[in-house]
């Protein structure tokens, strides 16, 4: 049996763990305290220390070919002074995995997501605290089942993005929504097929509707838009030191709008990672693909995301992680570089025992495009625990 039809088979950890109708709890919580030199991210913005809390509540339950998983996390960020910038978040997740024959699986997803984010808005009397709250929602259903050697996916998705009314500090003005209600529905199709116990080719076609209503489009200038993706690929494994994946293609952006032509952007997805030895790990991530989840124009950006790192572990208690990054955001639609970001970061962990991990942080970043250019760096203490 061929490594990728033995993964499609297990379908997780749930599916593979001795039957069990005993949910299994797992609590983790992390704290971060640090220093930003540049809490507004603007061109002259002011130092300040923050804190960040994150805590999750997860339980597993599995019988048989069923497993049932759930998750809450919240999110919390605090400034010392600025505290215009402060945000904090709640979801809750829900997954289920059942298998449907021998070969074939079915795995659904449910996020429910609420938050509330902090702004500081410079006016002629000083500056101006908003708050814009957001309720997101995502449903989404997998099938995978095994034909002959090939393994075949389909799902769909249903996303929600439901902005609250945003609040102004001291009441200066009465809540208004300023952000969009939109929906967004997914159908995928994927194939993949081995050709050797650690090397497989894959494809996939996509198909995305981003809905706005037509008083949504009139008030926030946001629009409706159709994406096709088709994408195709390759898995690499040796099972020990090195794995590879690739996948490469186009997004045709179709808007409704019949003034404007139709898009071709590129799509890219690749992921490496590289055991040299015992104690040098090296790792590179890049994406390119279509967003629509907060367009500048709109209609869709293009965004590019590459990230290289090199991790040292000359313990299995310590390990030290030197990386560098780069994003670039372009508007498709007006041909517009709207953002391009570079920087590097420096991360040391100390991992005791147990689920006990302590780091030190050391980021720092420039970002440039239409807003005046700006830098950032940060240092920060993290401590988080998982039991």
């Amino acid at each position: 049996m061929n490594i990728l039809r033995a993964a499609v088979l297990a379908i997780g950890l749930g599916l593979s763990a001795p039957a069990t109708a005993q949910p299994t709890p797992s609590l983790a919580s992390s704290a971060e305290a640090g220093w930003t030199s540049n809490v507004e991210r603007t061109a002259d913005g002011g130092a300040d220390f923050y804190i960040t809390y994150t805590h999750s509540l997860g339980l597993v339950a599995a019988e048989g070919d069923f497993a049932l998983r759930g998750t809450i996390l919240f999110e919390d960020t605090r400034y010392a002074e600025l505290w215009r910038e402060n945000d904090w978040s709640a979801s809750a997740t829900l997954e289920a995995e059942t298998r449907l024959g021998a070969d074939t699986a079915l795995r659904g997803r449910l996020l429910i997501s609420y938050g509330e984010e902090s702004r500081s808005l410079a006016t002629l009397a000083g500056p101006l605290g908003i708050v814009q709250p957001n309720l997101a929602a995502l449903a989404r259903l997998r099938a995978e089942s095994a034909l002959g050697d090939a393994i075949v996916g389909a799902d769909v998705a249903y996303a929600a993005q439901r902005p609250g009314d945003t609040r102004f500090e001291a009441s200066l003005l009465p809540p208004a929504r300023t952000e969009a209600v939109t929906d967004t529905l997914t159908a995928g199709l994927e194939l993949a097929h081995p050709l050797s116990p650690t090397a497989a080719l894959a494809a996939r076609a996509q198909y995305t509707a981003v809905l706005v209503a037509p008083e949504e489009q009139e008030a926030f200038a946001r629009f409706p838009l159709s994406i096709a993706r088709l994408a195709a690929g390759f898995d690499l494994t040796d099972g020990v030191q090195s794995s590879a994946t690739l996948r490469a293609g186009i997004d045709l952006l179709i808007p409704e709008d019949v003034s404007i032509d139709p898009l071709v952007t590129p799509y890219a997805e690749f992921a490496s990672e590289l055991a040299v030895n015992q104690y040098l790990t090296l790792a590179t991530t890049l994406e390119a693909a279509t967003d629509t989840e907060d367009p500048a124009d709109g209609l869709a950006d293009w965004r590019l995301k590459a990230r290289g790192s090199i991790l040292l572990t000359p313990a299995p208690q310590w390990a030290l992680e030197a990386a560098g990054f780069a994003k670039h955001i372009h508007s498709p639609a007006l041909d517009l570089l709207i953002e391009t970001e570079h920087g590097g970061e420096l991360i040391a962990r100390w991992m005791p025992a147990g689920g006990l991990r302590l780091e030190a942080l050391a980021r720092y970043r420039r970002v440039e495009g239409l807003a005046p250019t700006y830098d950032e760096t940060r240092i920060g203490l993290r401590i988080s625990a998982a039991i």
